[in-house]
């Protein structure tokens, strides 16, 4: 299986950003199919031991790829549908659009429905997820369906680390979608494609955010980072943008991808999830 790197042309001077393609991805890495058959593929998570959690929406099915390339289904029910993933010190959460709430899943067979309402009115339509250094969730709640009596927006939302308060932290974002924060927990990426945008905030000392900015002029379903910073984004190709928000390089996976995590036995294998299969790259670059 081939995979073509397509460089970007724009130039911007070695004083603000120098990395190239080739810096993350060695020319000869190929894009590995790991596992498919599925309907649609979303997640995806590491789970810290070099496999990856990732989910199959329309079964409503959670799976996990072992490290040693073995496949199963971790279990299935409502609290899979749409849903993005997120795991950090061995905890694992999740959101469901289907169930209009976010869940803990680090318990197999067992989903702890951590919040399903805001203000008293259920949630719209939950998408993507980042359980941050501090405990603290972020998440993404797209927009109401039509004749819903739910939220009266797409938001960003924020569930404090001891899980008793919920927060709305954006009022500026028209149905948010993907959803990443940086490793020092002080910075918040979400992506809009309706926007054809992902966005930078900055993380409050309070766990607000503020300073909005341009991370990458393009639309993304999932995102992810790097250990140097650059942006991972997912429409047609697993596109590279660097921290000044300049294009860096595709990566062109054999089907559309819907998000991207790092994980692996070294921290430098991307997992990529692309509509009927789950994919992945060796890179020369750890997830950030």
């Amino acid at each position: 299986m081939t995979i073509w790197l397509v460089l970007a042309s724009t130039a911007v001077s070695a004083e603000i950003d120098e990395i190239e393609l080739s810096d993350l991805v060695d020319s000869d890495s190929r894009v590995v199919k790991l596992a498919g058959g599925f309907r649609f593929t979303e997640g995806p998570a590491s789970d810290g031991e070099g496999g990856v959690y990732f989910v199959d929406t329309p079964p409503k099915a959670l799976h996990h790829w072992s490290h040693n390339g073995k496949l199963q289904r971790y279990w299935r029910g409502d609290e899979f549908a749409i849903g993005g993933l997120s795991a950090r010190d061995g905890q694992l959460v999740g959101c469901s659009g289907r169930a209009h709430g976010v869940f803990d899943l680090s318990e197999k067979g067992r989903a702890k429905l951590l919040v399903d309402q805001f203000e008293g009115r259920p949630l719209c339509g939950n998408n993507d997820i980042w359980l941050a250094p501090d405990g603290s969730v972020y998440f993404t709640d797209q927009y109401p369906r039509k004749g819903d009596s739910t939220q009266d927006g797409g938001y960003v939302y924020r569930l404090s680390p001891d899980r008793t308060n919920l927060q709305r932290v954006t009022e500026d974002l028209w149905r948010p979608n993907g959803i990443v924060g940086s490793a020092d927990g002080k910075s918040l990426f979400v992506a809009v494609p309706r926007q054809k945008s992902v966005f930078r905030y900055d993380i409050d000392s309070d766990g607000m955010l503020s300073n909005r900015k341009t991370a990458a002029d393009h639309p993304s379903d999932g995102l992810t980072l790097d250990e140097r910073g650059n942006l991972y984004v997912t429409w047609k190709t697993v596109r590279i943008y660097s921290p000044t928000g300049r294009f860096i390089g595709d990566i062109e996976v054999p089907e559309a991808p819907s998000n991207v995590t790092f994980g692996g036995p070294d921290g430098k294998t991307l997992f990529i999830t692309a509509r009927t299969g789950l994919y992945s790259i060796h890179m020369r670059v750890r997830g950030g």
